[in-house]
């Protein structure tokens, strides 16, 4: 039985980088360097323009907005302010409602530049006049949480949209980070806040400056989502940030230098991030998986069990699929030579075509079988990047007269050629019989011209026929019952053969199935 899939390529998952929410915070308060204040926590204040964000959008992961942020700082909070200035948005040149964040920088973790930076965030909806912005000024003052002000924290900054705001393209002034692509869909979203569904930039120490539980160094603790009720606060140290940091400058220094790398990589550590949400919330991933297979019992190594084709204008396939764990003994993985293919239909071939298959290695008794099937995104073949893994299942049918299967593998046990519990493989050993009644296959074995097979009990192999099928799927010999010689006492059937029936390693499988009357 051949099956196909096709990918379903997940084509645009970033989000607009806009917000709500314009405030002032009043003098500066009185802290050194070595105590210092965190930023503060603003609540998304309720827009006109509110569509719904697309539902697959969990938390982006913090190599997401490491790579995403060209500065990264451990900073306090002196100041915070809101303004109004004329800029360009997506939807023409409109006053735009803006908070600015004026911090003391305690530390450079990525990036460099001055002790003291203002970063700037871009509320939303946008105004066509100046007098329509500022009115939405108290109501945004009026939502901001203040619970962070008295706690460092770890911001991510950028400064890649500068072309909206003339203010931004001052040295020392950055827009708060956001931690995907380029954005492609707007959702009001306190992309500034530890409460933000999606972009957690700011990231408060656990504890207040000056607090006894605060540990000091790499080791003080920073909250990575808003603390619950009841239960633990998730939390990372500074120096897992740091450490965070390397591994994704060491990913990118591993590339070829290439935008076009670094774009892969990002992709890479956002899907994951959307797929480990999906299945958290919806108990499966966000990508398309491979279905579970269906296979019919004894058909010959390399049957085709799954395919799928390259039809061209994707990056090679080829060695991008792996099995491993469970059972995967019992498959392979095969690519097709690639041929001429025309993918655009003008009748010229433009590009290749090829087949990856998923494959039988031997013929397969019936039963449910897993491994773990690695495949390798199309979209991130250029960065070695997001692989999906999860646990495949083919499940193997016997036909309707089958009693019993079971793989047959015989080696040398003195002068017979054999396997019983403890020699060779006679694997599911025990079954039962039409009426439930339990038996065992307890040894297979050819020695002298005769072959000897142990069932326990022997009367259950009554009116039955005994096959045993070869790695090319054939029925190398077939012994029935009626023809054996049987000894009550030990539960063996013998049978004479006129030529050795099998070698030592040969992979056979075997089927008691219901004798043709």
């Amino acid at each position: 039985m051949i099956r196909s899939f096709t990918i379903i390529l997940l084509t645009g998952v970033a989000v607009m980088l806009l917000g709500c929410g314009i405030f002032d915070v009043g003098q500066k308060a009185a802290r050194s360097h070595d105590e210092v204040s965190a930023a503060p926590v603003v609540s998304r204040v309720a827009s006109s323009v509110a569509p719904s964000s697309p539902n697959y959008l969990g938390p982006s992961s913090l190599e997401s907005r490491i790579l995403a942020s060209p500065v990264i700082a451990r900073v306090q909070l002196d100041s915070a302010t809101s303004t109004v200035e004329y800029g360009t948005t997506y939807r023409g040149m409109k006053y735009i409602a803006l908070l600015e964040f004026s911090f003391s920088v305690l530390e450079y973790l990525k990036g460099s530049g001055a002790s003291e930076i203002v970063a700037v965030w871009a509320a939303a909806p946008f105004f066509d006049t100046r007098q329509e912005a500022e009115a939405a000024l108290p109501a945004i003052v009026a939502s901001r949480d203040t619970r962070w002000d008295d706690h460092e924290a770890v911001v991510f900054l950028r400064q890649d949209f500068r072309e909206f705001l003339a203010s931004t393209q001052q040295s020392e002034r950055y827009y708060l980070a956001w931690g995907g692509s380029r954005p492609m869909y707007y959702y009001p979203d306190d992309g500034y806040s530890i409460a933000s569904r999606h972009d957690r930039l700011w990231l408060p120490a656990e504890a207040a400056v000056g607090s006894t539980s605060q540990p000091g160094g790499d080791q003080r603790r920073f909250l990575t989502g808003v603390p619950p009720a009841i239960g633990t606060a998730s939390t990372i140290t500074l120096g897992e940030v740091k450490a965070r940091i390397a591994a994704v400058a060491a990913k990118i220094a591993a590339g070829d230098g290439s935008e076009e790398y670094r774009e892969c990589v990002q992709r890479t550590y956002q899907y994951e991030g959307i797929d480990r949400y999906m299945i958290q919330t919806r108990g499966k991933g966000f990508y398309y998986r491979i279905p579970d297979q269906e296979l019919n019992s004894g058909l010959a190594a390399s049957t085709v069990v799954y395919e799928q084709l390259d039809l061209g204008g994707l990056p090679d396939l080829r060695d991008k699929l792996w099995l491993d764990g469970g059972d995967a003994d019992l498959f392979g993985v095969e690519s097709g030579d690639a041929v001429p293919y025309d993918f655009s239909g003008d009748g010229v071939n433009d590009t290749i075509q090829y087949a990856q298959r998923v494959v039988s290695a031997r013929p397969i008794p019936e039963g449910v079988y897993r491994v773990n099937l690695n495949h390798r995104d199309v979209h991130f073949v250029r960065c070695d990047g997001y692989t999906m893994r999860y646990v495949w299942t083919v499940t193997v049918t016997a036909p309707v007269d089958a009693l019993h299967e079971f793989f047959f593998d015989p080696v040398t046990v003195g002068s017979a050629v054999a396997a019983d519990a403890s020699n060779g493989v006679l694997k599911p050993a025990a079954f039962t019989d039409r009426n439930d009644a339990p038996a065992t296959v307890e040894s297979i074995s050819y020695e002298a011209g005769r072959v000897r097979v142990k069932v326990v009990p022997w009367s259950i192999m009554s009116g039955h026929v005994l096959d045993f099928i070869e790695l090319d799927g054939t029925v190398s010999m077939s012994l029935n019952v009626t023809n054996s010689a049987v000894d009550d006492a030990t539960d063996t059937l013998t049978w004479s053969v006129s030529s050795q029936p099998w070698e030592d390693g040969d992979m056979l499988m075997a089927r008691i199935r219901r004798a043709a009357p």
